[in-house]
């Protein structure tokens, strides 16, 4: 250590080292410099290479690569098209396109519509996320201090291979309609996943006539053969011999469930879909229901029951698997949900709910669909 008062030694000048350097010229790149130019990393210009994205242009003497300003513009056109959602695999395929004489708009519209399916379908599963996030949200502001955590119970039961615990406590009042309403929506995804199709549809058969798959088409903005792809995805579409439309929950043929709707008597796959009608359609919807226990009326609107013929009456509302839902959705769902007059015993994957209560479901349930094609819901009071 240096005394205080003593001098400072001098530091030994150090030689600088001799710098390298190259020729360089304005329209040429080495790799490390068209990666700095291009804002990306020297491996993924590296992984371009593998893939046959980007070719070196020449080698210097040394055997150094040597790109050119094409290689750059190739670079940024890698870019823009990933800012579009285009996989390196649709890159290649626009890559060819782009340097074929004979490019063709027709190919590239049918990477985009395979494209934006893609992102649909990514879009349904991040708000089958979002919404049983809410629903566990809802479990964790509910539940009691040394109660067991309900989110646990979730996950270990379907570790187990289990539907989970939700369902047995619905009826139990353990449960509100937002949280039934969130549990039936990924339970029927196979059904709804494309909201924005499923509420078209509806409204378009709402008017009483068979759809056009053009007409659908046209209304949802689509190509009319990805229309025809995503229908055919989706399980249980009823149509008539030339092809049209003609049932998607609603719908023209009769069933054992009649609607009226302005006037028109349509018909339901079964009595939720009755329920969940005002809500998707903003109209009040009149509900009639018989067998051989007795019948009741009511009129639904989007925001409550009104003139409920029967005081007593509840709707048994099935709860089926995603699996079961792809495979049946009629006869798994639809034709298990059951009106009935006074209080019955749940059956096995079902609850009973009174009809301001299975109203409620179809509300939140309908608030799911709108906010998933971009709609904002207005009949929803808490």
């Amino acid at each position: 250590m240096r005394r205080a008062g003593t001098p400072r030694p001098r530091r030994r000048a150090m030689c600088p080292r001799p710098r390298r350097t190259m020729a360089k010229h304005a329209d040429t790149f080495t790799i490390g410099s068209l990666a700095r130019a291009a804002g990306l990393p020297v491996s993924t210009l590296r992984y371009y290479e593998r893939r046959g994205l980007l070719v070196a242009e020449a080698r210097t003497e040394s055997s150094y690569r040597v790109y050119g300003p094409a290689s750059l513009e190739r670079l940024r056109f890698i870019r823009a098209a990933q800012n579009f959602g285009f996989t390196l695999e649709d890159i290649e395929a626009l890559v060819e396109m782009d340097e074929s004489a004979g490019e063709s708009c027709a190919s590239v519209r049918g990477i985009l519509a395979r494209r934006r399916e893609d992102v649909a379908r990514r879009i349904a599963e991040l708000e089958r996320v979002r919404d049983m996030l809410a629903v566990s949200m809802d479990w964790c502001l509910d539940s009691k201090d040394g109660s067991s955590c309900r989110v646990l119970e979730e996950l270990r039961a379907r570790a187990r291979g289990e539907e989970g615990t939700s369902v047995p406590g619905i009826d139990r009042g353990s449960l509100g309609a937002r949280e039934v309403a969130a549990e039936l929506a990924e339970r029927l995804s196979p059904l709804l996943s494309d909201a924005r199709l499923f509420l078209t549809a509806v409204r378009l058969l709402a008017d009483g006539s068979p759809v056009e798959p053009s007409v659908l088409a046209l209304e949802i903005d689509r190509e009319e053969g990805e229309l025809r792809t995503a229908l055919a995805s989706i399980p249980g579409v009823e149509r008539d011999d030339a092809g049209r439309l003609v049932g998607l929950g609603l719908c023209l043929a009769a069933t054992g469930q009649r609607v009226l709707i302005q006037g028109l008597a349509l018909y339901t796959w079964g009595p939720f879909e009755a329920l969940l009608l005002p809500a998707l359609l903003g109209r009040r919807v009149q509900v009639r229901w018989e067998d051989r226990a007795g019948s009741f009326e009511f009129t639904a609107r989007p925001d409550a029951i009104e003139d409920a013929g029967a005081g007593d009456a509840r709707l048994v509302l099935a709860l089926p698997s995603a699996r079961d839902v792809a495979a049946d959705p009629r006869g798994r769902f639809s034709r298990r949900c059951r009106f009935v007059l006074g209080d019955v015993e749940p059956e096995p994957g079902s609850v009973v709910l009174d009809l301001p209560s299975a109203h409620a479901v179809a509300r939140h349930l309908a608030a799911i669909l709108l906010a998933r094609a971009g709609e904002a819901p207005s009949f929803l009071g808490g």
